[in-house]
C-alpha cells in the first residue's frame, strides 16, 4: 500500500510554504513545455499577432486539444496571454522565446535536446558523487568529444553559445564597467 502525506505532520504549513515551490517542483515539466513550443516555433508564429489553440495545432501540425493544455500552463507563467477564450498572444516574457529576437533564449531551449537529451540530468546524483560529469556518465565520452563527431549537433550548440553570450554580454559590461 503506498503511503499518502500527512498533512500534520508537514512542519511548514500550506500557507506559509515558499510561492516558489511550485515551480522548483514542476520545473521539468514547465521546461519541456517551454521546449515543445520553441521547436514548434509557437513564439515565432505569435509575432505577428494572436492566433486560436486551432490556428496554432494547424500551423504547427499539433494535436488540436493538447496543444492549448501547453499554452494554458505557459500563460500562467507568462510567455503567453489570452486575447479571447480560445486565442493567445505573445508576452515580452514570450517575445524572449523567438528564433533571432533580441535577447532570445530559443536556441538554448533546443540546446538539451541537441546534446542527447534528458540523460545527463537523469545522471546529476552520480556526477555529484563521483565528481565525474552527468554528460560522460550519460554518453561515454566528454560534451566536446560528442560534439565533434556530429556536426549539426555542433552547430546547434555553437548557436546557443552565441546567443546565450550576446543576452549576457551587456549585463556583463555593466556590471565590470570596462
Amino acid at each position: 500500500m503506498m503511503k499518502t502525506a500527512d498533512a500534520s505532520t508537514n512542519s511548514v504549513p500550506p500557507a506559509r510554504a515558499p510561492p516558489t515551490l511550485p515551480l522548483l517542483t514542476g520545473s521539468l515539466i514547465i521546461s519541456r513545455a517551454i521546449y515543445a513550443i520553441a521547436k514548434l516555433r509557437i513564439p515565432d508564429l505569435l509575432a505577428d499577432g494572436p492566433k486560436t489553440g486551432g490556428e496554432l495545432a494547424r500551423l504547427t501540425n499539433s494535436h488540436a486539444p493538447s496543444l492549448p493544455r501547453i499554452l494554458r500552463l505557459l500563460t500562467a507563467l507568462s510567455l503567453f496571454n489570452k486575447t479571447e477564450p480560445d486565442s493567445f498572444g505573445l508576452t515580452p516574457v514570450g517575445e524572449r522565446f523567438r528564433s533571432g529576437a533580441p535577447g532570445s533564449f530559443h536556441d538554448m531551449i533546443l540546446l538539451t535536446d541537441a546534446v542527447g537529451g534528458l540523460r545527463p540530468y537523469e545522471l546529476i546524483l552520480d556526477a555529484v558523487l563521483s565528481g565525474e560529469t552527468a554528460f560522460s556518465f550519460a554518453h561515454g565520452v566528454a560534451l566536446f568529444e560528442f560534439l565533434a563527431n556530429r556536426p549539426d549537433e555542433s552547430v546547434a550548440f555553437n548557436a546557443a553559445m552565441a546567443e546565450r553570450t550576446a543576452a549576457l554580454a551587456p549585463t556583463v559590461v555593466f556590471k565590470l564597467q570596462f
